[in-house]
């Protein structure tokens, strides 16, 4: 008698306890459902198409800025991988920073360098899509409900990106009022591959201490180009010993520069 009471007491707590593991199994399960059909990969089109509404914002800055020159056309003619676009993303924002800091006096913003390993397409949306916001915050008049809808976007790779993005790039030079990259802009960035270098060097425990060339005279630019022409190649091999995807390069035009 007592063993069938305690049973008839215990089967009403089983009965809660097995209900309650099934509520949280199908809330997880649910839940993970839900998660994997919202966080779809992005493709070329998704991050084009945030492209394309960065150029709406860029363009209502130039008409802003009194800039009537047409709209800058670039051709591209290489294959670029997702890399490429992010660097030119990365060039963008840099210059909206640069914006900020020496003109409108508004304070810098943070802007990530460029990471030595492979990049996603999901990285590369979430570049631009920031780059978007930062452009919007720089006009008072401007407000993200001004977007114009967009067509669908189809069949687009990451040199259609690049090439939006290139234009994107010099048409904000117009409309912030920068100016053009100098010789002084090359050296730096050669004394920031230098430090890198010199990193690499201490990191494999070689010594840093080269000899340094001779310095010569009447060099134009070509010179320069195939002096990162020939690094590049060099990088590109060793990326290639290392079983890495090799870094593009290029071919220097034989014209000038």
């Amino acid at each position: 008698m007592r063993t069938n009471m305690m049973n008839i007491a215990i089967t009403p707590l089983k009965n809660t306890i097995l209900f309650a593991i099934t509520c949280v199994l199908s809330l997880f399960f649910s839940s993970s459902i839900s998660c994997a059909a919202t966080s779809r990969q992005k493709m070329p089109d998704d991050v084009f198409a945030q492209a394309l509404l960065l150029e709406q914002r860029v363009r209502f800055l130039r008409e802003q800025s009194g800039v009537s020159s047409p709209w800058p056309k670039v051709v591209i003619e290489t294959e670029y991988e997702p890399r490429h676009v992010l660097q030119k993303a990365t060039e963008i924002l840099d210059k909206i920073n640069r914006y900020r800091k020496n003109i409108a006096k508004t304070g810098e913003i943070p802007v990530s360098r460029f990471v030595g390993r492979d990049i996603t397409t999901d990285e590369v949306f979430m570049a631009v899509t920031r780059l978007g916001y930062e452009l919007s915050e720089l006009h008072a008049k401007y407000e993200v409900a001004q977007d114009k809808p967009l067509k669908a976007v189809s069949g687009k790779t990451p040199s259609d990106v690049y090439g939006k993005l290139t234009e994107i790039s010099i048409a904000l030079d117009e409309s912030f009022g920068l100016r053009g990259i100098t010789p002084s802009d090359v050296f730096t960035r050669s004394e920031q591959v230098l430090a890198l270098a010199k990193f690499l060097r201490q990191s494999q425990n070689l010594a840093t201490s080269i000899v340094l060339p001779e310095k010569t005279s009447k060099k134009l630019p070509n010179h320069a180009l195939q002096s990162v022409q020939g690094l590049l190649k060099e990088i590109n091999q060793a990326e290639r010993n290392l079983w890495m995807k090799p870094i593009t390069v290029f071919e220097v035009p034989r014209r000038v520069i």
